[in-house]
């Protein structure tokens, strides 16, 4: 009962935090949707198929008592041909936001506040670490530091979340979506759609981060356990952190996390051009499997399933999987002598 009481008084701290107006705090949540299958249809055979991904990944700009509108609500989408779905693709849309809000006059300083759910593989890593720091050292003067604040399990609903119920009551109306601008189109009605790799350019933070900064593990706290972290800069360009494990007490203190002789700002990732990212091909001839089945043998002459049929190669209908490529029966025979009846 005692470790409910304290599970729940966390929870509550965090939302605190999540709450907080303030004309000194500027604060970004943000999180993925669910996949969004491609094609959607209602029929059965879908449930058990492999489908192309829809991805949406969206950052509210305010507390969660704003109000949720086009201006402070944007989606950043992509399909999986394009990109991935991890760190690198959080890091690099996060970073494009970053450097649209206007922050004001330098005299009025602010306090930068970014809150997302504790995914590892996405929000919760080195690699969105790294890039608030190289963020921070050529940010606007009046910018005094990057508070990364992450919930409890189990208590992660955040104003993206509300947006995601929105476009949810939007596709439930829609039988069947088998183009990517069919999601746009709802997306567009609850935020700013940006595309990735054609609205905003894309790096690989992943790979310029792990050149600059050290291993989590040797930070100096337990990262895992941490649910803020404080970025701040320091005199010779360089940022340094600060790990909490709690939500009120401030007891951590401020450590370089670069390695020997390099500096935050020697984060300089290159970019990343669109479509490098490989469907495999088992489950795109999955996908054409499906379109078949529902749309008929001919359905890439079908308008409604042009990207689908740029996506999906005509030859993939002839991949065999590794287990169908050994199914071969064995039609040798081996002489097996009778044995004794003792023996037997």
């Amino acid at each position: 009962m005692t470790e409910k009481r304290i599970h729940k008084l966390r929870a509550n701290a965090f939302f605190d935090l999540l709450r907080e107006n303030s004309n000194e705090i500027i604060t970004l949540s943000f999180d993925c949707e669910k996949n969004l299958v491609l094609p959607k249809v209602p029929d059965q055979s879908a449930y058990y198929s492999r489908q192309l991904y829809m991805y949406n990944f969206t950052i509210v700009q305010g507390s969660s008592k704003s109000k949720l509108t086009k201006d402070n609500v944007f989606s950043y989408y992509w399909t999986e041909e394009k990109f991935g779905k991890g760190s690198n693709e959080i890091a690099f849309a996060v970073f494009d936001r970053l450097n649209k809000i206007d922050f004001g006059k330098n005299d009025e300083q602010k306090i930068l506040r970014l809150v997302a759910d504790g995914c590892s593989g996405q929000n919760k890593n080195s690699t969105l670490i790294g890039m608030c720091s190289k963020w921070l050292v050529t940010a606007p003067l009046n910018v005094a530091s990057i508070e990364l604040v992450f919930p409890v399990t189990g208590h992660s609903f955040l104003p993206p979340d509300r947006v995601f119920g929105q476009i949810e009551r939007k596709l439930r109306k829609r039988e069947v979506i088998a183009m990517p601008s069919e999601y746009v189109e709802i997306f567009s009605e609850s935020a700013t759609t940006v595309e990735l790799g054609q609205e905003c350019r894309v790096f690989d933070w992943k790979t310029a981060v792990q050149e600059v900064l050290k291993p989590p593990g040797s930070w100096g706290f337990k990262f895992k356990e941490c649910k803020r972290y404080f970025l701040k800069r320091v005199r010779s360009g360089n940022v340094v952190i600060r790990g909490e494990v709690n939500y009120k007490n401030d007891l951590g203190t401020f450590v370089g996390i670069t390695k020997k002789g390099k500096t935050t700002r020697l984060i300089d990732p290159d970019e990343i051009s669109s479509g490098n990212h490989q469907v495999k091909p088992l489950k795109l001839r999955d996908v054409a499997t499906l379109l078949a089945k529902h749309f008929g043998e001919g359905w890439r002459a079908l308008q409604d399933l042009s990207y689908c049929a740029n996506v999906i190669p005509e030859q993939i209908e002839n991949i065999e999987t590794e287990e169908e490529s050994h199914n071969v029966p064995d039609t040798t025979c081996e002489f097996i002598p009778e044995l004794p009846a003792i023996l037997v």
